[in-house]
Order: C-alpha cells, then structure tokens, then sequence
C-alpha cells in the first residue's frame, strides 16, 4: 500500500513539474499585406486568430483546449528547448519592393513566448530561421491542416 501511494505522489509531482506556465504566440503574415494569422498556445488552450479581408475583419478562427497530452509535450518542448539562442530580429531585404502590394509583401513573423518568468521576443522577415522552423513543427502537430503553417526553406535567400 506504501508503494501505491509512493508511486501516486510521484505522478503527481511529475505532472506538477510539466505545468509550469508558458505561452507561445506567433504571428504570420504569410507574404500578403494586411493579412495576419495569430497562433496562440497556453498552458491549458490553442486559438487561432486571423485578420484578412485587407485588415478589416478579424475572424476567431479556432479555440479549443488543449489535450493532457499536448499540455505535457508542450511544456516539455518548451522546457528543453533553447530560448535563450533566438535573437531579437532577423531581417534580409524584399528583392521586389517595385512589386510590393495587398498580395505581394515581405514574410514577417512575430513571436513571443512566455517560460516561467522569462519573456523572449523576436521577429523575423523575409528570412529562414532555423529555431522558428523548429517551432512551427511542433506547433503544427496541433493545428488542423487547413491551417498548418508553410515555413518553406526554398522561399528563402538568407538563413538563420
């Protein structure tokens, strides 16, 4: 009986150690001007807001708590992963600024995440970064396919 409640107290420890507060927000134009998709993940719920329409209508695209699991790996992913490496800008210029308009922009990224009591920033446009890459993987193992995120290499000229 010792040992159950031995073995009961350690899960539930375990769980407590994984809980720990976080939040991933990011924020994707995906190359067209006035557009925004905001992905939002905490430690208990995912939301997916989208501004389209040039801007002028913002639609709540998804909102939906997250699964046991998903709260675990997350916070995990989160954990182990190094923050700390993500630089506050990443920038290469738009090689087609004649061509710039609402369906032909620079890709800008904004992101922002939340661990514990650290805060990391960072923004990113018209450029491949590798720690953003592997984000965006483990986010779009939550997403559903009409909206998982297209962060193709091949898009790129400068690498992060």
């Amino acid at each position: 009986m010792n040992k159950l409640r031995i073995l009961v107290v350690m899960m539930f420890v375990t769980r407590i150690t994984f809980a720990q507060n976080f939040s991933l927000e990011l924020s994707d134009n995906n190359g067209v001007m006035e557009q925004k998709n905001v992905f939002k993940v905490t430690q208990d719920s995912l939301s997916i807001v989208a501004r389209s329409d040039y801007g002028r209508s913002i639609v709540n695209y998804l909102n939906r708590s997250l699964t046991p699991d998903e709260k675990i790996g997350m916070s995990k992913y989160l954990k182990a992963f190094p923050l700390d490496s993500i630089q506050k800008l990443y920038f290469n210029e738009y090689n087609n600024f004649q061509f710039i308009d609402a369906d032909h922009a620079p890709r800008a990224f904004e992101l922002k995440i939340v661990v514990g009591d650290s805060t990391y920033e960072s923004a990113a446009t018209n450029a491949y970064v590798y720690l953003y890459a592997r984000l965006i993987t483990q986010l779009n193992t939550m997403l559903p396919a009409e909206v998982k995120i297209n962060y193709d290499i091949n898009k790129f000229k400068a690498f992060y």
